[in-house]
């Protein structure tokens, strides 16, 4: 079975003052009503990040969480957001995620979930949240009940654009 996970932005939020998830989880960045022009700060991630996540529903017909089913067992296209379940996982403060402290301890937390990184070497900070967000759509196949959808759920305007939705985090916080 193949499931995938997103940890970038795959809807518009709604025209209120951000998504309910995001406020939840305090993201640091709201996801805008319309598609960021390209050059804009974090347009290319977020126009990027949108795009994909479109073409993933349109074309391989990935069934995603609240449009194709509302439960997280069936679900296996997902958004994640890394910094809350890094603050969930967490005990004490991490440190900066770019600094070989913050990644050490990041990786140390993965280690201690049981993920192995055999030779990898060192890992940057995209690739232990690229790790984390796997770890965390693997539990909710393993450990469903450790895993949570927060926020409003996912709904589609008559024109297609998907608004809201619900974002992955551990149900159990330390």
């Amino acid at each position: 079975m193949t499931w995938w996970w997103w940890t970038g932005r795959r809807r518009w939020r709604t025209r209120r003052a951000g998504a309910d998830a995001e406020r939840k989880l305090r993201a640091p960045g709201r996801t805008p009503d319309v598609l960021p022009p390209p050059g804009a700060p974090f347009a290319g991630f977020v126009r990027g990040s949108v795009l994909l996540f479109a073409a993933l529903r349109a074309h391989a017909r990935v069934p995603m969480l609240d449009l194709d089913t509302p439960t997280l067992s069936q679900a296996r296209l997902f958004e994640a957001f890394p910094g809350a379940t890094w603050r969930a996982l967490a005990v004490e403060k991490l440190g900066a995620k770019a600094s070989p402290e913050g990644r050490a301890r990041r990786r140390a937390l993965l280690e201690s979930a049981g993920l192995r990184f055999g030779n990898a070497g060192t890992c940057t900070h995209d690739q232990l949240d690229a790790a984390l967000c796997a770890w965390l759509g693997w539990r909710t196949r393993t450990r469903p009940g450790d895993v949570t959808a927060v926020g409003l759920p996912l709904t589609q305007d008559a024109d297609g654009t998907l608004r809201e939705g619900r974002i992955l985090d551990l149900a159990i916080r330390r």
